[in-house]
């Protein structure tokens, strides 16, 4: 994967350099989507080899700033985006590194899945049992029932055709054992809800 990032970079510049028009468009976002399959493949390297898990975070924090990050890429998808939190900062230990790339895999998989319409909802809470939940909703069409458990194994993808890797939701359970904690999705014809909860 790191390997890739040059010849990829190589070619989008020479993309970028050509005439304006529809296969230009194409062109880039194919290879913006090679770009991000070999950051996913270099997130799942790292995770399987975190270091920091005992640094103070604090969860609120990085949900809002995600939220601030890929705020105008979910406009841009046609969603409104929202961040609820019931607390003003949520300090835990856990990495600083992977539980933002974690956050952003749940939000991005909610703009490339979510039907381009309706509400992003990113939420904090601390559970009553103690515990730290961070969940990402949509309105869009849910995942088939068969789906469900598939959605966080390496590379699969509900759709063929669809954007990634399919290594997003896998990326984010990975982040969650590695905090002792698990990843949990509720899904129906109304939207999905995929949240980690961090024991």
């Amino acid at each position: 994967a790191h390997e890739l990032r040059t010849p990829i970079a190589i070619m989008q510049t020479r993309i970028d350099g050509m005439p304006d028009g529809r296969e230009r468009r194409r062109m880039l976002d194919d290879v913006a989507r090679l770009a991000e399959a070999a950051e996913q493949l270099l997130d799942f390297e790292r995770n399987d080899q975190a270091v920091d898990l005992d640094e103070t975070v604090d969860l609120v924090g990085i949900a809002r700033t995600v939220v601030a990050d890929l705020a105008p890429l979910a406009i841009a998808g046609g969603y409104q985006i929202c961040f609820q939190s019931d607390a003003d900062r949520l300090e835990r230990r856990g990495s600083p590194s992977a539980l933002p790339r974690a956050v952003s895999n749940l939000v991005r998989n909610a703009i490339d899945h979510g039907g381009n319409r309706g509400m992003i909802t990113v939420s904090v809470s601390r559970a009553v049992s103690g515990g730290d939940r961070i969940s990402v909703a949509d309105e869009g069409p849910g995942i088939p029932a068969e789906h469900r458990e598939l959605v966080f194994e390496p590379f699969y993808r509900v759709t063929p055709r669809s954007k990634g890797a399919g290594l997003g939701l896998s990326l984010v359970r990975q982040v969650a054992a590695n905090h002792g904690g698990e990843v949990g999705i509720e899904s129906s014809v109304a939207g999905t809800r995929v949240t980690i909860e961090l024991a």
